[in-house]
């Protein structure tokens, strides 16, 4: 906190293609729900200090994103963030939204109707992401035998999915659903209503050794919830036309989602 309000700059880190949450938009700006929320909590930050802070941006990969919250190099992470209890240990995070795992496959795909149609098969997933994990330890506990198949992000795993490098691709069902919306061709992937998993928070995520930015965002967002600012701003992303493309998620906030979000600390 003291090195944000003195040298009056917040680094925010942003992903470049998970939409809704953190993207680029056609100028290159980095923009999305996660965005939004964080440039929330910094213009409170500016009336509490009585400070104009200049808002730079770093691009951040979940290979990466928790060393430079941890070497100083970016104050908040505002993406697509899952909390787990690892990287609990290691960084703070508030909540923003809760989500499945779930699998995208191409349309004309009728081999995989249910969780145990992924036995054997050949798996794409996201390097360092939870969902890698996942099916891991599908994998490891419940010998499911699939192959998996290593992408660098989102846009590089629906491309093997068309290529035919995998039967399936593996992630947050948010971020496989905008990835197919600004596809070229939409129609040729379907997002399969198998969650994978129970609902997972996802969060902005920041230093694990500054208690007075740690209450700071927490008592903010805690305001956000109550007057319901927060679930304006998901309508705004997951539920409304977004650019690029004017694109519509068409996913509404759900009661269950919404007290995952509330319940969350």
């Amino acid at each position: 906190m003291d090195n944000i309000t003195n040298k009056k700059t917040i680094v925010i880190g942003h992903r470049e293609s998970s939409i809704p949450y953190s993207f680029l938009d056609d100028s290159g700006k980095a923009v999305g729900y996660s965005l939004d929320v964080c440039n929330i909590l910094i213009k409170k930050l500016e009336v509490d200090k009585k400070v104009t802070l200049e808002v730079a941006t770093q691009p951040v990969t979940p290979q990466n994103w928790i060393s430079l919250v941890e070497n100083g190099s970016v104050d908040i992470v505002c993406a697509s963030t899952t909390i787990t209890p690892e990287r609990a240990e290691k960084v703070n995070f508030s909540a923003i939204n809760a989500d499945t795992i779930n699998p995208a496959v191409l349309a004309d795909n009728e081999k995989i109707k249910k969780k145990e149609d992924l036995m054997g098969k050949k798996i794409i997933v996201i390097a360092g992401t939870t969902g890698e994990k996942l099916i891991n330890k599908m994998n490891n506990q419940e010998k499911y035998g699939m192959a998996l198949v290593s992408a660098k992000d989102n846009p590089e795993a629906l491309l093997l999915l068309e290529q035919g490098r995998g039967d399936a691709a593996i992630t947050d069902k948010v971020l496989l659903a905008g990835e197919i919306a600004k596809a070229k061709d939409p129609k040729k992937f379907k997002v399969l209503d198998i969650a994978l998993n129970q609902f997972e928070l996802i969060g902005i995520m920041y230093s694990k050794e500054d208690k007075e930015l740690d209450a700071f965002i927490k008592d903010k967002m805690a305001e956000m919830k109550k007057d319901e600012t927060l679930f304006k701003l998901h309508d705004q992303w997951f539920n409304q036309p977004i650019e690029p493309k004017k694109l519509n998620l068409n996913l509404k906030v759900t009661e269950d989602q919404k007290k995952a979000i509330m319940d969350a600390k």
